[in-house]
């Protein structure tokens, strides 16, 4: 599964190398194929051999479906360019897509565990067979196989989006486990209530995923602090330029995949304002030319003190 999955996604991405919204595009419509695919087979299935916990998994693969298909159109709005009302683009409504995720996939588990619950009350009856269990085993090699998938093509998007979509298949993965254990369990003990126990163990681990996307993305919406390894390396690029005193009052707003920056250079105080000029476009170069997340970067330049200067904060 992982030479299949690393060789189809090198030989699509040789193609659209550079071109992060046609490999967001791929990753998007396989994800749809396969659980679309999926869903079927384990619908049918599921409802054959009267297994909620089959069925629950089915669901999920539906929304898998769903989920990729606003991971489609989020990225379709995310990759517009600037214009006049967004004049640093429309990265941000990638995490508005995934606040959508997170509440299909809250209704999702919901719906989930009520028809457990449900199910709990009564004495269900499962009519195993070898082809069920071949139809899990399946499914679970195709899930795993969309994670490599998904993650290989993630190196080049490098994209939030895509990353909490994989720690949802790979979810998938395990929920589906889940079911094959309970069945083959089942088969053994004749437990009556395990299938509907299996179900709400799915449906648990649906919340779980819910929760993580939308604390992820509402936080970064509302201006989560970057990661200080990213100021910090700005800071070093920019201390490490002749002529530089000080670096403070690093301030960063992410806008998707495009970040805007300022900064404030102390710089020797009886330079003549051409020299501090061109000391702040060589930082202004070195950063830029290193760090291409950075679509705009404001520099203020003040004086240099002999108290240097403080450490500022970073935001996003």
């Amino acid at each position: 599964m992982k030479p299949l999955s690393t060789w189809l996604a090198k030989k699509l991405v040789s193609n659209k190398r550079g071109d992060p919204e046609a490999l967001s595009r791929i990753a998007a419509i396989m994800t749809i194929v396969v659980n679309l695919a999926l869903f079927m087979a384990k619908l049918f299935t599921g409802i054959t051999i009267a297994s909620m916990a089959l069925v629950a998994d089915s669901l999920d693969s539906l929304f898998d479906v769903l989920i990729a298909g606003v991971m489609w159109f989020g990225f379709r709005v995310a990759f517009k360019p600037a214009d006049s009302e967004h004049p640093f683009g429309h990265g941000r409504f990638e995490h508005v897509a995934t606040l959508i995720l997170a509440m299909l996939l809250t209704l999702t588990g919901i719906s989930i565990a009520y028809a457990s619950i449900q199910r709990l009350s009564g004495e269900p009856k499962i009519q195993l067979t070898d082809w069920a269990l071949f139809v899990i085993v399946i499914n679970v090699l195709l899930k795993l196989f969309l994670v490599r998938f998904s993650m290989r093509l993630n190196l080049e998007i490098e994209s939030g989006t895509i990353e909490a979509n994989v720690w949802n298949l790979f979810g998938d993965v395990l929920s589906s486990l889940v079911v094959l254990v309970s069945l083959l369990v089942y088969r053994f003990t004749g437990f009556p209530h395990l299938d509907a126990c299996a179900s709400l163990l799915i449906s648990a681990m649906i919340l779980s995923v819910a929760v993580k996307f939308f604390k992820e993305a509402s936080s970064t919406l509302m201006g989560k602090a970057v990661h200080t390894e990213d100021v910090e390396r700005i800071r070093r690029i920019a201390e490490g330029t002749k002529g530089v005193k000080g670096v403070h009052e690093i301030v960063w707003h992410s806008y998707g995949r495009k970040h805007v920056v300022s900064m404030h250079l102390e710089i020797d105080k009886n330079l003549t304002v051409g020299k501090a000029h061109r000391i702040t476009q060589e930082v202004e170069r070195s950063i830029l030319g290193t760090q291409r997340h950075i679509q705009s970067l404001v520099i203020h330049v003040d004086p240099a003190t002999e108290g240097g200067c403080s450490k500022g904060t970073a935001s996003s």
